[in-house]
């Protein structure tokens, strides 16, 4: 199941901007539901994740995978199910 992520550390921005200080992620994990991912993130320091990247245009329905990652659940401050609009 895919599921957005807000992840609370920092972005590099442009070399001209700050970095932002959140990380928004879209990625893909073995779970059924959104309870489910929960509960897993609940019970580990690290998740493995498979993380998505939009098109050149940043559209997400031709999202492509970046591969696996492992996420430090900590940092973890927001999850949704994701749905491409």
């Amino acid at each position: 199941m895919r599921f957005e992520l807000i992840v609370n550390m920092p972005v590099r921005g442009k070399a001209d901007e700050p970095p932002a200080l959140i990380h928004r992620m879209v990625v893909d994990h073995k779970s059924d539901s959104l309870e489910e991912f929960v509960a897993e993130i609940s019970y580990t320091n690290l998740i493995i994740v498979e993380e998505f990247f939009p098109d050149k245009f940043y559209s997400w329905r031709n999202a492509t995978s970046n591969g696996e990652i492992a996420i430090n659940t900590d940092l973890i401050g927001k999850v949704r199910e994701w749905t491409v609009k």
